[in-house]
């Protein structure tokens, strides 16, 4: 079973009666699936579209532009390849964090919502023993640091949450 919410269902569904277990499942019937500029193994960008896939993100233009192409598939972003109609699933484009009670953590986000307050000159976010930490080239110090994550914290669900940050300084240019 495969799906993304900007599909708002299913994308493929393993039935009852096959046992395929390497298989995300047969791809549905009332969605246009394709490998995006697949490699010589078949292996490639999964897309989709479709009645039941969104076309935009409402009120964000940018982010539309990066997630859909011109002829109105979504790029999901996880590598696959198709083989008699059941989708296969590789891998994937973007890191992500799987925690253990199951919620993800796409550690870009975070970074982006660090990048914004314009504080840092680079950031890195992962997990390490259950605790997402952030490491910071930065010219603030320890107490300016706590402030501005204390302020990122505060637009992140508690799983998202930072931490620990590993402070590295340097003049900010």
């Amino acid at each position: 079973m495969y799906g993304v919410k900007e599909a708002l269902s299913l994308i493929s569904f393993e039935y009852y009666n096959k046992k395929n277990i390497y298989s995300e499942g047969e791809i549905l019937e009332n969605l246009d699936v394709k490998i995006y500029e697949p490699n010589s193994l078949g292996y490639g960008e999964i897309i989709i579209k479709g009645d039941s896939v969104t076309r935009c993100y409402y009120n964000d233009v940018q982010k539309t532009k990066e997630a859909f192409d011109y002829k109105g598939y979504y790029h999901t972003k996880d590598i696959g390849y198709i083989k008699d109609n059941n989708l296969y699933i590789v891998g994937s484009t973007v890191r992500k964090i799987v925690l253990d009670d199951g919620n993800v953590i796409y550690p870009q986000e975070i970074e982006e919502i660090m990048q914004d307050t314009k504080k840092f000159l680079n950031v890195n976010v992962f997990e390490k023993n259950g605790v997402i930490i952030s490491n910071v080239v930065t010219e603030l110090d320890e107490k300016q640091v706590d402030d501005v994550i204390y302020e990122v914290n505060q637009k992140l669900p508690d799983y998202m949450k930072i931490g620990k940050v590993n402070i590295k300084k340097r003049k900010l240019k």
